[in-house]
């Protein structure tokens, strides 16, 4: 059997994914879907059979490797749940078919996109929702980075869609997102991850910026705030004078710590050329056919404007293994940061922060642990996001630093083939620790007045039971109005409306 397209992709055991097979005449596209993000795949790759421009197209697995006969590796077993085929492009068919689950609504866009990079908080956060057939609405819920935001969104109808918005996203911020629509027991939760960072903030003072390539070198040297250096596409270096570490040598188990002991081929020690530590410009992890190599062109992470400006791609630090790390020593303004390292891995792992004590120069240097960056799967390594740096109990790590501080980035603790070579790091960044506040709490209310087109004002005597409203009547107050959270609006209804005395009973169902 010929493979005429592949893509190098990592699957987690027990997580949801939609696999998507297209053919158009000879070309046949593949999607892999994350369940929790039906709106963009994880990956696309595809590739073109000459052999059959028209015929039947089918999904199945089998094992590729050289141990058919292995009764505990050489085997591929699946099961494909909820199989859905049809003769027509996805353009003519139902959306619901094709995406979702008919009869439930489910997100098909989201704006920022999952794992966009450096998005404008003016723009603020949209999400279409397509409504089965007969209903005008949906019951959703926004939740940032652990902070329900839901009283904030707005939304409105557009034919079969809802439009969701929420407009009061902050620059220079990373965002974990959560919507949810209550009642779809499938696909009812979209979970991404965005961030708002302006290119200017990124280079200002108040945050350092530390690639991941630019480790120590010399045993403990290093450059504090280095410009931005590399090769062209023509082959032409850039900044490769004393403020920048473009091959830089860095000695073994001092400034880092290598399985290997020599330098990698070219393509793999791009930029510190004398040095075993892997360093790419992207990398290759979809194949096709029609390649002269075989490999598609190279994924690069989204390229800042400081390397913009000097023609310059985004570099990384590729093929690690557990148990490596590379030391970085940089001059800290006195304050308090938050970390986050922006990486792609396909495969969950534990990256750890270390401050290294003592001497940074000699090797069996002491580290005390300062947190941990817990990558998930993004089912390929040019998928790439920010990932928080957290302590023990989840939360973000705040690190009071101020002056001259060495820290090492560590590959996990163990040499283990499940996380080698699925991790591409490409730059840690700290910035001036900050605490969103969750908005006051919406309370129910009511308010009265004398005329039904008179002036309404809050009912300060009301009293509120869980169910039940009991309103003193007087001649001021005749006519009401109850005011309802958003985030109970779409449910809320009165049961009753009763005169006991001089007071009224209203009851009702949240």
């Amino acid at each position: 059997m010929d493979t005429i397209g592949a893509a190098d992709i990592t699957l987690e055991t027990g997580h949801d994914y939609r696999i998507v097979v297209e053919v158009a005449g000879n070309t046949f596209t593949g999607k892999v879907y994350d369940h929790l993000d039906l709106s963009q795949p994880v990956v696309t790759y595809s590739g073109v059979d000459e052999t059959y421009s028209e015929g039947m197209a089918g999904l199945f697995n089998y094992y590729r490797g050289g141990e058919a006969t292995d009764s505990d590796i050489g085997i591929a077993d699946s099961t494909f749940d909820n199989y859905y085929t049809s003769a027509e492009t996805p353009a003519t068919i139902a959306n619901e078919a094709y995406y979702g689950f008919s009869g439930e609504p489910y997100v098909v866009a989201l704006s920022p996109a999952n794992r966009s990079a450096y998005q404008s908080a003016t723009d603020g956060l949209h999400a279409d929702i397509l409504l089965p057939e007969g209903t005008s609405g949906a019951e959703v819920t926004l939740t940032l980075n652990g902070i329900d935001r839901t009283a904030q969104i707005s939304q409105s109808t557009d034919g079969n869609k809802l439009k969701v918005s929420y407009d009061s996203l902050e620059a220079n911020r990373v965002y974990d997102a959560v919507l949810e629509l209550t009642g779809n027991q499938n696909v009812g939760r979209t979970e991404w991850t965005f961030d708002t960072f302006e290119q200017s903030y990124l280079t200002s003072n108040e945050v350092m910026v530390i690639e991941a390539e630019d480790y120590n070198y010399n045993g403990g040297s290093y450059i504090n705030r280095p410009v931005p250096s590399g090769f062209k596409e023509s082959g032409q270096s850039v900044n490769s004078g004393d403020q920048a570490y473009l091959d830089r040598e860095g000695i073994p188990d001092v400034d880092f710590f290598d399985y290997s002991d020599t330098a990698g081929e070219e393509a793999l020690a791009i930029y510190r050329a004398w040095d075993p530590v892997n360093t790419q410009a992207g990398s290759s992890e979809t194949a096709n056919v029609a390649q002269p190599d075989g490999q598609d062109p190279a994924v690069n992470d989204t390229t800042r404007k400081a390397s913009l400006d000097v023609d310059l791609p985004e570099y990384q630090v590729t093929g690690t293994r557990g148990g490596e790390w590379m030391n970085y020593t940089r001059e800290f303004p006195d304050g308090e940061y938050h970390v986050y390292l922006r990486a792609a891995s396909r495969a969950t792992q534990s990256i750890y922060l270390d401050q290294v004590s003592g001497n940074t120069s000699g090797i069996n240097q002491s580290t005390d642990r300062l947190g941990t960056f817990h990558m998930p799967n993004m089912g390929i390594k040019s998928n790439y996001r920010f990932v928080a740096l957290t302590g023990e109990d989840g939360s973000r790590v705040k690190l009071n630093l101020n002056g001259k501080q060495t820290m090492r980035l560590s590959i996990g603790t163990e040499d283990d083939n499940r996380v080698n070579n699925t991790t591409s790091l490409n730059y840690l960044l700290f910035v001036p620790a900050t605490e969103e506040e969750a908005p006051p709490e919406e309370t129910l209310s009511i308010a009265g007045a004398a005329t039904v087109n008179g002036d309404y004002n809050e009912v300060t005597g009301a009293v509120f039971e869980p169910g039940k409203i009991t309103v003193p009547a007087t001649a001021a107050m005749q006519f009401f109005k109850i005011l309802v959270p958003a985030a109970s609006a779409a449910s809320f209804a009165i049961d009753s409306v009763s005169v006991q005395g001089d007071a009224l009973t209203i009851t009702y169902t949240p």
